[in-house]
């Protein structure tokens, strides 16, 4: 069976690895079963060119990212929450959406600065600017994870979420969203296809995800590696009920902490080829 990938990052946003080490490792997916692959880095759209070129004699490029988005709604304990979309099929040289996405890394940036303010007044040595120079992509708090990591505060991304990161942790600061209605009705103007990411994750149940069908979202992305079967089978359920196109990806990071076996888990999953096209349509 062929399959999809359509969900992973590079260095320009918070993956470890670079475009080029990313196609490599698809080429040798691509050498088994992998048979379409689109690169969804957060927040923009900075590797898309890059990783075209490297495609280009594969499959039909999509350009794509995945939007960090705020969902406002009084029933809500906080009010709001916040989630991540999947949007294919971006125009990279639209200037509407390009100033939302130059929006997204400033407002990543100074919040990036905030944080290390809050790291190194904790006594933890860091260099904020070192570290912004090696990231020209969008800055977040996986690289204020990596430094803590590398100054031995923890041993992982992971744990440095836990103890410090994470939503509500000490050094944690509250980051600017793009309104979900907004980004679905952006995607909309423009002829793009959106997708809910991991929705496990956040444990939306059918409720939540028909309000998001109501408002124009296009699927949900029951292919996930955080999704358990019984995840699987309920998102799968709630596809079909609801009327959603199923989405799926790797959500590849790392080759550390990301792999299948002894292999990246980068273009590895499950997710068949018919149903991203089912979702995409012609953009395959």
């Amino acid at each position: 069976m062929k399959t999809a990938d359509l969900h992973f990052h590079t260095k320009n946003s918070d993956g470890k690895h670079s475009t080029a080490e990313v196609l490599e490792m698809l080429k040798k997916s691509r050498a088994q079963d992998l048979g379409f692959a689109v690169l969804t880095d957060h927040d923009g759209v900075a590797g898309y060119q890059e990783f075209a070129e490297g495609v280009k004699d594969w499959w039909k490029p999509i350009c794509a990212s995945e939007l960090s988005c705020t969902y406002e709604d009084p029933k809500f304990p906080k009010g709001s929450i916040e989630l991540h979309l999947l949007m294919y099929g971006i125009d990279p040289a639209e200037k509407e959406l390009q100033e939302k996405f130059e929006k997204f890394k400033e407002e990543r940036r100074l919040r990036f600065f905030r944080i290390c303010d809050r790291v190194k007044a904790a006594g933890y040595k860091i260099d904020p600017e070192s570290i912004a120079k090696k990231h020209t992509g969008v800055l977040g708090r996986p690289h204020v994870a990596d430094a803590l990591v590398a100054a031995g505060a923890v041993k992982t991304r992971s744990e440095a979420f836990e103890l410090f990161l994470g939503d509500g942790k000490p050094f944690d600061v509250k980051k600017w969203r793009f309104p979900l209605e907004d980004a679905v009705n952006y995607a909309k103007k423009f002829g793009c296809k959106t997708s809910i990411a991991h929705p496990g994750q956040y444990g939306f149940k059918e409720e939540i995800l028909k309000r998001f069908k109501d408002m124009g979202v296009d699927a949900i992305e029951v292919y996930h590696p955080r999704h358990d079967p019984e995840n699987f089978r309920y998102y799968s359920e709630c596809a079909k009920r609801l009327g959603f196109k199923i989405s799926g990806g790797s959500d590849f990071h790392t080759f550390e902490t990301d792999r299948v076996g002894d292999e990246p888990s980068l273009g590895r999953t499950q997710y068949p080829l018919e149903e991203a096209k089912n979702f995409l349509g012609a953009m395959i």
